[in-house]
């Protein structure tokens, strides 16, 4: 007895084997609803906000009591032309020597990551 022939295996074309590998067989329906997603999400980007508001705040106040301790509030009153004149000029002088500190730190730095790029190398 002659058997039939099996039929030919058809296979599937390029274009939907892609889709069939690259789409989701069986999608899982998420746990949380996509409102319950958006309010999580607001809420989220809400408490950043003012933490964010917060840590300026902070950053503020760090730097007024900084400038307090640093800088003594001037005395102004009751200064003649003359006095004020030196004033001005230690004021400027102070401004001169932090501004050389400055600089002089800013080298450092700068030799600093020199370094460290070249001994990463």
């Amino acid at each position: 007895d002659p058997r039939p022939a099996p039929p030919p295996i058809r296979r599937r074309s390029s274009a939907n084997y892609r889709a069939y590998a690259i789409e989701p067989h069986a999608k899982k329906k998420s746990k949380i609803s996509a409102s319950r997603k958006l309010q999580l999400k607001t809420l989220m980007l809400q408490i950043a906000k003012q933490e964010l508001e917060r840590e300026a705040e902070e950053r503020r106040g760090e730097k007024g009591r900084a400038l307090s301790t640093r800088c003594q509030p001037l005395e102004l009153a009751g200064l003649g032309f003359a006095e004020l004149q030196d004033l001005c000029r230690q004021l400027h002088a102070r401004v001169d020597k932090v501004d050389e500190e400055r600089y002089d730190v800013e080298a450092k730095v700068n030799k600093n990551i020199t370094e460290v790029g070249d001994s990463g190398q």
